[in-house]
């Protein structure tokens, strides 16, 4: 295994891919001074709360048009173990 192969194993494993409809308000912190990125719990009722950095809008203007978002673990929200 190259350095590069292990550098992209510790991105997968802190950076997560959520996917959601594209009516959803969801911000990142992106999005400018003063506008504090949204904690998300994924999955629901599991205590593992993220802290959304990036987003993109998929196919606007098509019937599957969605949001993708990267997280990252929320600072001071403990993992859950095991992870869901």
């Amino acid at each position: 295994m190259g350095r590069d192969t292990a550098n992209m194993v510790g991105v997968d494993l802190m950076y997560r891919a959520l996917r959601v409809p594209a009516t959803v308000d969801i911000r990142c912190t992106a999005m400018g001074p003063g506008l504090g990125p949204d904690i998300v719990e994924v999955p629901q009722g599991t205590g593992a709360y993220y802290q959304v950095q990036d987003l993109a809008t998929m196919g606007q203007g098509f019937p599957n048009a969605h949001r993708y978002c990267w997280v990252v673990p929320a600072p001071g929200f403990p993992l859950p173990t095991p992870l869901p």
